[in-house]
C-alpha cells in the first residue's frame, strides 16, 4: 500500500490557517497527554462555534414540515471521530443511545411517523493516535482530538417512503452547508454506496486548501440492525410485544461541531490584494460571524475623542439591546490608523463597521463600512 505525504503548500496553508485563527484569538491546536489534540477556543471562536451550533439546531427545530425534537446526550461517549471513519464502518452507537427516546415520544407526544430527533452531546476519542511529537503542527492533528460536539439527525419514518426521505435528508443538509458558505463550490456530496451492513450511505464534503475531508455522513440503516435493538430494547426493559407496524426505518445525519468551525474558518479565509499589500480576510458569513459589527474612530483631537467615548458607549448599549453582536472597545486606541482598524476586523471575520469622526459629533450621522466591499457609506 502506498502512502501519500501531503505536500509542503498543504501543509503550509493548515498552519497559517492555525496561526492567524491564533493571533485573533480564534481558536488554537495543541497536543497534549496520552498524544492526543485539543482545540483550544478564544474569545470569538467560542461566538462562532455557538453562532454554527444555533444555526444547525434552529434549522432543525423551526423546520415546519418535520416535526424534529432535542435531546441532549450529557453523558460523554467513546466514539471514533469523523475523519477516523470510512462509509463501511458506520457505527450503530448513536442508535443505541436515542432507541429509548423512539418510544418515548411516541407514546407521550402521541407522534406519528415520520418525526425525528436533534442530538447533541461530547465525545471522546477512542482511536487515538501514538508517537506524534508535542511541537509541531500537523494536518492530522484534527484526527487526534481528544473530545469534541456530536451533532445528529435521527430521523424515524415509514419503510416504504424511507428512500425518499433519504434522498430528502441529504439534500437538506448538503443545501445547508451551502447556504452559510463563501465558496460553495468547495462543498460537495459524494455517490451513494452501500456499506457491509448493507446500509445505504453518502458523505458531504469540503474541499480545504490541503485536501478534500468528510464533513457529515448520511445513513440509511438496514432494518436487521434496528431489528435487533428493537428487541434488545424490549427484554432490557421487559416491554412486552410491540406490534411490528410500529417499528420504523431509521436516517441518521452525523457530523462534529469542531469540523463545522474548521470548515467555516477554511472556507471563509482569503487573502486579498489592497492598497498594494496582500491582507488577511474571514468572510465569515454575517450569521457566524462571531461580531456583526465594531466600532472605529477617524479622529485625533483629544477633545472630540472623549464625547465620541460617550457616543461609542450609548450605541454599544443600543445595538446590544436589539440583539446585535458588538465586539467590546474599551479602548478608543487613538494611536492607531483608521487603516489599520480595518485591517484588524477584516482578520476578525467582523461584516461592518461604524465609523465615527467629527461631521458625527455635528451631524449625528456615523459611516459604515463593509468588509467585503470595503465600502464606505
Amino acid at each position: 500500500m502506498t502512502v501519500t505525504m501531503p505536500s509542503e503548500t498543504a501543509v503550509n496553508s493548515f498552519k497559517n490557517l492555525i496561526h492567524l485563527c491564533n493571533k485573533n484569538h480564534i481558536l488554537n491546536i495543541k497536543r497534549i497527554a496520552n498524544h492526543a489534540t485539543t482545540l483550544q477556543y478564544g474569545p470569538l471562536g467560542c461566538h462562532l462555534k455557538r453562532n454554527i451550533f444555533n444555526e444547525w439546531f434552529c434549522s432543525l427545530l423551526n423546520n415546519t414540515d418535520i416535526n424534529l425534537f432535542p435531546i441532549e446526550i450529557t453523558n460523554p461517549r467513546k466514539r471514533s471521530f469523523l475523519l477516523q471513519r470510512t462509509s463501511d464502518k458506520n457505527s450503530n452507537n448513536l442508535l443505541q443511545d436515542v432507541i429509548g427516546n423512539y418510544f418515548d415520544i411516541h407514546t407521550k407526544f402521541g407522534c406519528n411517523l415520520p418525526f425525528g430527533l436533534a442530538v447533541y452531546g461530547p465525545c471522546i476519542n477512542k482511536n487515538l493516535s501514538s508517537n506524534k511529537s508535542s511541537d509541531t503542527i500537523e494536518l492530522n492533528m484534527l484526527n487526534d482530538l481528544e473530545s469534541w460536539t456530536r451533532l445528529s439527525v435521527t430521523f424515524f419514518c415509514p419503510t416504504k417512503k424511507s428512500l425518499n426521505w433519504f434522498h430528502h435528508w441529504s439534500k437538506q443538509r448538503y443545501l445547508w452547508w451551502r447556504k452559510y458558505s463563501s465558496i460553495p463550490s468547495k462543498f460537495s456530496m459524494s455517490e451513494v454506496s452501500k456499506t457491509q451492513s448493507n446500509h445505504q450511505h453518502l458523505s458531504l464534503l469540503h474541499e480545504y486548501p490541503w485536501r478534500k475531508d468528510q464533513l457529515e455522513t448520511i445513513t440509511l440503516h438496514d432494518n436487521k440492525v434496528f431489528e435487533e435493538l428493537w428487541e434488545k430494547y424490549h427484554i432490557d426493559n421487559e416491554i412486552g410485544t410491540v406490534s411490528q407496524d410500529l417499528m420504523p426505518s431509521v436516517i441518521t445525519c452525523e457530523t462534529e461541531l469542531d469540523l463545522a468551525v474548521m470548515a467555516y474558518l477554511s472556507n471563509s479565509f482569503s487573502v486579498k490584494r489592497r492598497d498594494g499589500e496582500n491582507k488577511n480576510v474571514f468572510h465569515l458569513h454575517y450569521k457566524l460571524a462571531p461580531y456583526k459589527v465594531s466600532l472605529a474612530v477617524e479622529e485625533t483631537d483629544t477633545e472630540n475623542l472623549k464625547k465620541l467615548k460617550d457616543v461609542i458607549s450609548h450605541l454599544t448599549k443600543e445595538l446590544k439591546q436589539t440583539g446585535v453582536d458588538i465586539i467590546p472597545e474599551s479602548d478608543l486606541k487613538s494611536n492607531e490608523t483608521i487603516k489599520t482598524t480595518f485591517e484588524r476586523c477584516d482578520e476578525m471575520g467582523i461584516p461592518y463597521i461604524i465609523v465615527l469622526n467629527e461631521n458625527s459629533l455635528q451631524t449625528g450621522i456615523a459611516g459604515l463600512r463593509s468588509r467585503d466591499t470595503t465600502l464606505q457609506l
